[in-house]
């Protein structure tokens, strides 16, 4: 066979993996950022570029505090008063089920899924604020027992995977935050020393660094993504109006969103030095907004493709399975 014919299904052939890829996503969604109130115990969705609201995305019952997006599309929500874990239709924000309860899980707050698909659930394991990381089920909501502890963890509000793979932690009464194994969830250590600032929302930014939000203190502060070294106060005090700093969401065109739980609104902040930029959305439906998050998920197809496609390559029977298209679209 001649170069030119191997060039030509070469390319066809990337063409034909690139289908593949397609037909595995999800439809493209709206791009939307939804934000939790407590006070309500709804989630609103609203425009992410323009801050016009779209719809509402749950409506339970107050002291609904934390909520994330499953893996199916659907909205799961955490529910202080039963307490529980609420399942809500991704696409018409009707009531599922309560898809999580028991195994001591008691005053839920944080909430998100694991890489490994189970559904991780920040609790209180002692009347005295002392903390837990609870794991359930991500299919049934089976309880299954206590995921991280231990390092002091106290009245723990949020949670989120850094970029190492490990579990991140806000232990709000002890003002830092606390790092667990992603796997295993043993303690490895204080990650972040917040000083006197309690803490509250955490997040990963696009600059690899660790941004806490601290509710009483009514700013945003920054730590290196590495070794969690203070790199001082991002959004100062009560700029904009900043009170009651709830979660934070980092959105496209170099823009931070902060929940303000107190003013009732949603802050826009410059990605970079932190200056206040505007008030995005204010007022009615947000009633102490303070979880926020994008509608839109990731896209995980791509990933899992792309990583079976270079696994693939480096086996012998890569040609036998594929014909040699793995690797005529991967780099040598």
């Amino acid at each position: 066979m001649r170069s030119g014919d191997i060039g030509r299904l070469s390319l066809r052939g990337c063409a034909i993996a690139w289908t593949m890829v397609m037909l595995l996503m999800p439809a493209p969604a709206r791009a939307g950022l939804l934000v939790g109130s407590v006070v309500t115990g709804t989630v609103h969705r609203f425009d992410e570029t323009t801050g016009a609201f779209i719809d509402t995305a749950a409506d339970t019952s107050p002291t609904s505090r934390g909520f994330t997006i499953g893996p199916d599309g659907n909205l799961y929500l955490s529910h202080g008063g039963t307490p529980s874990i609420f399942q809500i239709n991704g696409a018409t924000g009707e009531f599922m089920r309560t898809f999580a309860s028991g195994g001591g899980l008691s005053d839920p707050r944080g909430i998100l899924f694991a890489p490994n698909g189970n559904l991780l659930v920040t609790g209180l394991s002692a009347p005295n604020g002392a903390g837990h990381i609870l794991q359930y089920n991500g299919t049934t909501g089976a309880p299954m027992g206590v995921f991280a502890s231990g390092g002091g963890l106290n009245l723990p509000v949020s949670l989120t995977y850094g970029p190492d793979g490990n579990l991140y932690v806000t232990s709000a009464a002890t003002h830092n935050v606390l790092r667990y194994n992603g796997t295993t969830g043993a303690f490895m250590d204080i990650f972040a020393d917040a000083g006197s600032a309690e803490t509250a929302g955490c997040t990963f930014g696009p600059d690899g660094n660790l941004y806490v939000s601290s509710f009483t203190g009514n700013l945003v502060m920054r730590f290196n993504g590495s070794t969690g070294a203070s790199m001082g106060a991002f959004i100062t005090a009560g700029s904009g109006g900043l009170s009651g700093a709830g979660y934070m969401h980092f959105a496209p065109g170099g823009m931070i969103y902060v929940a303000s739980y107190h003013t009732n609104s949603v802050l826009r902040y410059n990605a970079s030095n932190g200056a206040f930029i505007d008030t995005f959305i204010s007022g009615s439906p947000l009633n102490g907004p303070f979880a926020m998050s994008s509608d839109v998920p990731e896209p995980r197809a791509i990933s899992v493709l792309a990583l079976a496609l270079f696994a693939l390559r480096r086996r012998k029977t890569t040609d036998a399975l594929f014909g040699g298209l793995a690797r005529s679209c991967l780099p040598a």
